[in-house]
């Protein structure tokens, strides 16, 4: 192992990347960071211009580990085109899908040129296995992956801090949402109360288990199967999604794009604020409600005891009779 230099600052650990997407050794001592979009202008006359000579005389050399990074920022059909690159790497051809885009680029970045079968036809010519490439590129997977990293770049290096946080606020919010969601449920439906959730003991032959088991079982068995047949998860979705609904997220994140380019980044703020200050308000206006009385109590139900006391809460303190007095003859 090499010696550093007494004055290196190390610096923050660099984030995970698929092997597929790198070129070089990964020992090597320079690491080169290439954010690009398959329908960019510059970043295809890098790839055609600069490219080459950089791998043949630093990469090939052991000099320089280059490293790919999706940034598709012109339209969908850029996110389109750097999942089917990733689908292509799936089978060890990334860079050769990479290069032939790049090459063919068109001009305008806005061509429509980059469909989804020109990017099969592409993914036919490198001699790709086309039923898989198929299923990966309509699997979850993999747009995912790109998106992802599209946000984290855009947050990093757009210049613009209260976009970049507005970014990754929504990002998170996307992931976080179907479990808080599922969470509300739970406790508004006091489902973990139900009876039926309990289950009960089942006997089959000299087994005993429970209904749980069995369930939680089938339910693994049943994913085991699915991630057998479909490799994973890459065939759900477009073995799933109606043909009418294909790209729909696509087309949504270009609508709201295309809508907030005009939004200063104040007006985000402002309402960012409101809807804080809103949601804030409103659960202090519950919290300030006094609690509803609960169900009345049943005959020849015991009454709770009052807190570090042995009487009951709603019975009234015994009044002690005079000395003397009977009580039972009231006298």
């Amino acid at each position: 192992m090499g010696r550093k230099h007494p004055n290196t600052i190390p610096g923050p650990a660099a984030p995970p990347v698929a092997p597929a997407l790198t070129l070089g050794r990964p020992g090597a001592p320079v690491t080169i960071v290439e954010f690009g979009d398959y329908q960019c202008t510059n970043c295809g006359a890098f790839a055609r211009d600069t490219e080459p000579t950089l791998v043949r005389e630093y990469v090939d050399t052991g000099v320089v580990r280059l490293v790919w990074r999706d940034f598709p920022w012109v339209d969908a059909q850029s996110v389109a085109a750097a999942v089917a690159a990733r689908a292509a790497g799936m089978q060890g051809k990334f860079w050769a899908y990479h290069d032939y885009l790049f090459a063919h680029q068109s001009p305008d970045e806005h061509s429509g040129l980059v469909t989804g079968a020109y990017l099969r036809s592409v993914a036919r010519r490198l001699g790709l296995n086309i039923a898989l490439f198929n299923r990966e590129v309509a699997g979850p997977a993999l747009a995912a992956a790109v998106r992802a990293g599209a946000v984290l770049t855009v947050a990093a290096a757009s210049g613009q801090p209260a976009r970049g946080a507005a970014l990754l606020a929504v990002y998170a919010a996307g992931m976080t949402a179907p479990l808080f969601g599922l969470a509300a449920a739970w406790d508004r439906l006091r489902i973990g109360q139900r009876r039926w959730l309990r289950g009960t003991g089942v006997r089959v032959g000299p087994l005993r288990l429970h209904t749980h088991s069995v369930i939680s079982g089938l339910i693994f068995t049943g994913l085991g199967v699915v991630f057998l047949r479909y490799q994973g998860t890459a065939g759900l979705t477009g073995l799933l999604a109606p043909p009418g609904l294909a790209g729909w997220d696509n087309r949504l994140q270009d609508a709201i794009t295309a809508a907030q380019a005009h939004v200063p980044d104040l007006v985000l703020l402002a309402a960012a604020a409101a809807v804080v200050i809103a949601v804030t308000a409103w659960r202090l206006r519950r919290s300030r409600h006094p609690a509803q009385a609960g169900p009345p109590q049943s005959a020849g139900q015991p009454v709770p005891a009052a807190p570090g006391t042995g009487e009951p809460a709603d019975r009234e303190p015994a009044i002690s009779e005079p000395a003397g007095r009977d009580p039972a003859r009231g006298r």
